[in-house]
């Protein structure tokens, strides 16, 4: 991937990159080739991993050592409100008790938040701007429900909702299709391919492998901390990678559709003692 880049078409940086919590790295010494404006990145591995913490760190939730650039501006000197005019995060799941409508949720999210300057100021012209949002994201019709009403799945695309209204070049989405069915799964990774061909860097943590082969343009496998390998699905999700790292036996075969598909047979006998890189 390129590394030429302006703010306009940014890439993505990341260079020995350390994060931990307290005493205990959970990632470290993270080297990444540039992440280019366009590419949906899928993070994956198997738990605890360090996939959900290098989204936080990328977010500037929790400390992090080392250099990340987005369109050549250091992200880790940012301050929160420099680093969220560019960098949006959408969390796993949004908390609990609050006494929000889904509307409110997503116009709160743009009146908390820094805008660029092109975006609206004006109460008229946000409020358009959100249902602008839920508009494209399929939940205009939940507008008025409160969210402790909602579905997981429902919260869920309410958090994409918020993360999109700010409209950053880096969208940091963890585990966005967990509590999703299967219509909701391909309109979200739908919608997702779509803001990145608007010129955005979009990077989010997949457990199905299916959907990440099927919707990736690159797919980051972490395993213990460090990046075990990158690149394409086709050669990022293979049997070999799958048993280095998550220990099964497995098939990777293209479809009647020419997609991917991973068929798992089973746990490996006996275990593999997993491997670092391939």
């Amino acid at each position: 991937m390129s590394t030429e880049c302006t703010l306009d078409a940014p890439t993505l940086a990341i260079e020995r990159l350390t994060v931990g919590y307290g005493n205990t790295p959970v990632i470290e010494h993270l080297t990444l080739d540039p992440i280019e404006a366009g590419y949906v990145v899928a993070l994956v591995g198997p738990n605890a991993a360090g996939k959900s913490t290098l989204l936080r760190a990328l977010a500037g939730l929790i400390p992090a050592v080392g250099r990340v650039t987005l369109g050549g501006r250091d992200l880790l000197s940012m301050s929160l409100p420099e680093r969220a005019t560019h960098v949006a995060f959408m969390p796993q799941t949004l908390p609990q008790g609050v006494a929000l409508t889904v509307f409110e949720s997503v116009l709160s999210a743009l009146k908390a938040s820094p805008l660029h300057e092109n975006h609206p100021t004006d109460s008229r012209r946000l409020r358009h701007h959100a249902v602008h949002t839920l508009e494209r994201v399929g939940i205009e019709h939940l507008a008025l429900v409160p969210l402790d009403h909602l579905s997981g799945g429902q919260r869920q695309l309410v958090a994409l909702a918020q993360t999109l209204a700010r409209d950053p070049v880096l969208m940091l989405l963890d585990e966005p299709t967990s509590a999703l069915d299967l219509l909701h799964q391909v309109s979200v990774l739908q919608l997702v391919r779509s803001l990145a061909r608007d010129g955005r860097i979009v990077v989010l943590v997949l457990h199905d492998l299916n959907l990440a082969a099927r919707w990736a343009d690159h797919v980051i496998v972490l395993h213990q901390g460090t990046l075990f390998t990158a690149g394409p699905p086709e050669e990022a999700i293979t049997p070999r990678v799958l048993s280095r790292v998550y220990g099964v036996s497995a098939r990777v075969e293209r479809c009647s559709g020419h997609f991917l598909q991973v068929m798992v047979d089973g746990p490996l006998d006996p275990p593999l003692h997993p491997s670092r890189r391939v």
